[in-house]
């Protein structure tokens, strides 16, 4: 009883021993499954962190404790010039390029690994093998086991060589700018300055940044400032901004800014222009002084235009002693009061001055009633907004003329009159650049019809005789022809005469001439008769006029500017003339708006050819009549010059705004072309413009009022 029960025991014992080694044999089955499994992915996580690695910009690698590499990506391969990832395994920065360096390298490794802190970002430079200076950032980590203890370090670098480059370079700028140069922070400090900085104020670049710089801003400027610096927060950039900044030793300098908001910093320029300041309020000191004595003296005083003969400027003093207004002397000639008796003295007068001398005399005048007066006269060359006029002084001595003894007394004055005025004129040479308002120049219109009336007579005269002249030259050719049939074969003398003077060729070459002459007269009458048309000087009240005669008497006239030039190649001008009625106009002040826009249009095609030579294009101005309906026209002029922004098109009427240069415009042209268009007219003038492509204006007027 006892065995059967230790044999089934045996048996069952057996049996479990062969499940065990079932179940043992499919667990090492599932095991050996996992772990070929895992050594896979774990392979394929190796080799896409190879991957990853491989393909950042920066040099990545990790070291033992001994510094020696255990593994590193393609970008330190490549400067390493090793061709596998295995070949850098054990190896120390000494036996690689850059060993000049590895003493510095393994003292960083050491200090990493024993202070178990990151050193982050710090920059060193190196000389490559071809002797070019490199910059790195680098950053270096302790490399922990699993257990925390460093076993190494690991890093990565970057190329920063450009970088510096540019530092460098914007670095040397910044330090030899005779301006302030200076990065600010919204919160009222700088950040940055340059060396001028303490040249202009004062303090060291130290102090500079340890105070609000509000706090040495004058107190006058700073509500002015913080508004600079509202526009700035909003994007706008800052143009020529002027405040007061107070020095180390409590004195003012004035500085104007340039600013632009950038990635919440300010980079501002701002310049010294204390002297400029100084030099500007004593400028308009003198500029009131002499004004005043303009103003105030008892002679008259005039400006001259030497060209036309109009007066350009008067004082109080010269139109109380003619009895005229200061705009009805400007519509005035000088002979229009000088005395009938004295026109030669003012001939005398022009060539004088003309020729560069002093001009002196005593002479006639005539007021607007009527009366004459005695005056006398000084005058001298001027130079007046850069270019020549006449000055003078008149004096009345109508009372001084009553005794001898006064006129010495007269003379003696007038002496030192002049004396003082030539020191006048010296200090207004100096300061003639400066004056903001200028008078009113005779008009082009008057000019014009001036130059054409001038012409016109004599022009006729010639033209008109021209016919005589070929008619008795037929004649006298006829007769010599007669006396030479008769007598030049019995007269050796005058038959020598004929073949030296060559008067067969005479007789050929003398009607060409003559023909030549009619022609040049009357293209000459043709040129006259489109200057007269520009001006229209004879229609100062509306009447019915032709706007294409207009139009091209306005071409003729800036004939010159269209023509090819060697800066330029010549302008095309298309006419696309509709079929107008006759419009009721002012025909004269219709002709200078169209001479304001075209001119402007061949300005801005200049400035296009001249200044981006590169843009190759055929400049044309296009003008385009049409009628719009039975009591409007329109005439459209178009360039295809550079055009205009947004902003500038919003002012381009505006009275004194130009786009030219200083000196090369008045900012009153197109105002008073809008003004003779829309208030003169009842008609309308528009601007459409694009930037690239060109401008356009629009002219609309009534055709009856």
């Amino acid at each position: 009883m006892y065995v059967e029960a230790l044999e089934e025991e045996i048996h069952l014992l057996r049996q479990q021993n062969a499940e065990l080694k079932q179940q043992l044999a499919t667990s090492t089955q599932e095991s050996c499954t996992t772990i070929t499994r895992l050594e896979g992915e774990l392979k394929a996580s190796q080799h896409f962190l190879q991957v990853v690695v491989n393909t950042l910009p920066q040099g990545i690698f990790w070291k033992d404790r001994d510094s020696r590499f255990l593994g590193c990506n393609q970008r330190l391969l490549q400067d390493a010039g090793l061709a596998s990832p295995q070949d850098i395994i054990g190896k120390k920065d000494c036996e690689l390029p850059w060993q000049e360096f590895a003493e510095v390298h393994r003292q960083d490794d050491a200090e990493v690994i024993s202070s178990n802190i990151p050193k982050l970002g710090y920059e060193e430079s190196q000389i490559r093998e071809d002797g070019t200076q490199i910059w790195l950032k680098m950053s270096k980590f302790p490399l922990r086991n699993v257990d925390g203890e460093v076993i190494g370090v690991f890093g990565f670098y970057e190329d920063i060589t450009e970088r510096k480059i540019v530092e460098d370079e914007r670095d040397r700028f910044f330090n030899i700018s005779m301006d302030i140069l200076c990065i600010a922070g919204f919160d009222g400090y700088f950040q940055r300055v340059n060396p001028a900085s303490e040249a202009i104020l004062g303090y060291s670049q130290a102090e500079l940044l340890s105070i609000p710089f509000l706090d040495i801003i004058h107190p006058d400027d700073q509500a002015a400032t913080l508004a600079e610096m509202s526009k700035l927060s909003e994007g706008v950039r800052v143009f020529r901004f002027v405040n007061r900044y107070r020095c180390k030793n409590d004195s003012y300098r004035w500085l104007s800014w340039i600013a632009v908001a950038y990635d919440n910093y300010i980079y501002a320029v701002a310049r010294d222009i204390t002297e400029s300041k100084i030099a500007e309020d004593a400028l308009r000191q003198k500029e009131a002084q002499y004004r005043n004595i303009f103003e105030t003296v008892s002679d008259g005083i005039s400006v001259m235009d030497l060209d036309t003969g109009k007066v350009v400027s008067i004082n109080p003093a010269f139109c109380q002693m003619h009895g005229y207004s200061e705009e009805e002397i400007f519509g005035l000639s000088p002979t229009d009061y000088i005395h009938p008796d004295s026109f030669h003295l003012f001939e005398k007068f022009i060539t004088t001055v003309k020729a560069g001398g002093e001009f002196h005399c005593e002479g006639l005048d005539v007021r607007k009633d009527g009366t004459c007066f005695d005056v006398e006269v000084t005058a001298k060359l001027f130079n007046y907004k850069d270019k020549p006029h006449i000055l003078s002084v008149v004096r009345d001595i109508s009372e001084q003329q009553a005794t001898l003894r006064e006129r010495k007394q007269m003379e003696a004055r007038l002496r030192q009159q002049a004396q003082d005025l030539e020191q006048t004129l010296q200090e207004l040479k100096h300061t003639q650049s400066q004056i903001v308002q200028a008078e009113k120049m005779s008009s082009l219109g008057q000019l014009v019809a001036g130059v054409a009336h001038e012409i016109n007579n004599p022009v006729n005269f010639i033209h008109g005789n021209l016919s005589y002249l070929e008619e008795h030259t037929h004649d006298l050719l006829r007769i010599i022809q007669v006396y030479q049939q008769q007598n030049l074969a019995y007269n050796s003398e005058l038959q020598d005469l004929y073949t030296e003077i060559d008067f067969e060729y005479i007789q050929d070459d003398l009607p060409k001439i003559l023909n030549s002459m009619k022609i040049g007269t009357q293209r000459i009458r043709q040129i006259v008769l489109s200057l007269r048309i520009f001006s229209r000087i004879d229609e100062a009240e509306f009447k019915e006029v032709n706007i294409h005669e207009g139009l091209d008497s306005t071409l003729m006239i800036l004939q010159h500017r269209l023509k090819d030039q060697p800066e330029h190649p010549a302008i095309q001008v298309i006419k696309d003339y509709d079929k107008l009625p006759l419009v009721e106009c002012y025909a004269g002040q219709l002709n200078q708006v169209f001479m304001n826009i075209i001119a402007n249009a061949i300005d801005a095609l200049e400035e296009l050819m001249m200044k981006k030579p590169e843009i190759l294009i055929t400049p044309q101005i296009h003008i385009h009549t049409k009628i719009i309906d039975k009591n409007c026209v329109s005439i459209r002029i178009t360039d295809n010059a550079m055009g205009m922004s947004e902003k500038i098109q919003k002012q381009i009427f505006n009275p004194f705004f130009t786009t030219k240069p200083i000196g090369k415009g008045t900012g009153m042209g197109m105002s008073i072309s809008y003004q003779i268009i829309t208030e003169k007219h009842g008609g309308k003038l528009e601007c459409y413009s694009t930037i690239g492509k060109g401008t356009e204006f629009i002219i609309e007027i009534p055709v009856r009022h």
